[in-house]
């Protein structure tokens, strides 16, 4: 029954639906969600006082029955966020994280069917919290969690054939365009937090979870049979790949490594593509059709 206060009409269904939405996912809690929900309903009037509209009393009353879907829908967020950011959760600690999860939500708040999409903005939005002024290898780390997830949910290509390379005439090479697998990502970044990553199963009381000085790494992440692989590359090695992305020509490219360093020898093209290939990085090699 609603209580003598209430005004007699009832909300429409919508509206309580959206009222309902507003309060569960609120990141700070019941208590900050109904503060808020009622200023606006001041702001708004005339309008319905919705708490009222919500059965009270025994076993619990209307906040704690609210406050079960709102922790749930909080801590599924939660959870969701400490499985793709593991390694972020070792470096903090439970209640920073927590913290940092309730601010993210409240910017960012979840808005597709797929759980598995809640954290695309996690590396952009601690590049400028707070926290990442006091541990700023943050914004690097949460950049590679979320790379490796990309690799893992990407498709793979089929394996390239080396047979088929074996009578293509060497003049013919400077025009070839190397496809890569989709599971391939670049990341030129200030810290090694590949260090951390490689601890993000150990117990925060063993082995390191912090970074305290900055070293540029360059990193190839793809995904072969099993598992996804994160490679410190060296920076020639990066910027042809980068190229490759772009899909220049093998021509092309070289002509942009010895652009960047006159130096650059064909003898490390021939050992980057051995591994690409044998690895799975190179997926194709494609030729312009005569």
């Amino acid at each position: 029954m609603p209580s003598q206060t209430q005004e007699k009409k009832p909300p429409r269904l919508s509206e309580l639906q959206d009222w309902l939405r507003w309060i569960f996912t609120e990141p700070r809690g019941i208590d900050a969600a109904l503060e808020g929900a009622e200023k606006t309903l001041r702001r708004t009037e005339p309008k319905p006082r919705l708490l009222s509209w919500i059965a009270d009393g025994p076993p619990i009353d209307v906040k704690h029955r609210l406050a079960v879907y709102a922790d749930g829908y909080f801590m599924r967020l939660l959870d969701s966020l400490d499985s793709d950011f593991k390694t972020m959760r070792r470096a903090l600690g439970e209640t920073p994280f927590r913290q940092l999860v309730a601010d993210y939500l409240k910017a960012h708040p979840s808005n597709s069917p797929n759980i598995g999409d809640v954290g695309e903005a996690f590396p952009s939005f601690i590049r400028s919290h707070d926290l990442n002024r006091h541990f700023p290898f943050l914004g690097d780390l949460a950049t590679l969690e979320w790379s490796f997830l990309e690799c893992l949910q990407a498709t793979r290509l089929p394996p390239l054939d080396p047979v088929s390379l074996q009578k293509v005439n060497p003049e013919a090479w400077p025009s070839a365009r190397l496809v890569l697998d989709p599971t391939v990502r670049l990341l030129d970044l200030e810290w090694p937090v590949h260090k951390l990553w490689k601890r993000r199963d150990l117990p925060e009381t063993k082995g390191g979870r912090r970074l305290k000085r900055p070293s540029r790494q360059r990193l190839l992440l793809f995904r072969d049979d099993d598992w996804v692989n994160i490679h410190p590359i060296g920076t020639m090695e990066f910027l042809m790949l980068q190229e490759l992305l772009k899909g220049r020509t093998l021509g092309e490219a070289c002509l942009k490594l010895q652009n960047h360093d006159p130096k650059a020898a064909t003898a490390e093209l021939k050992s980057w593509f051995a591994g690409w290939t044998s690895s799975g990085v190179v997926k194709r090699v494609e030729f312009p059709k005569l």
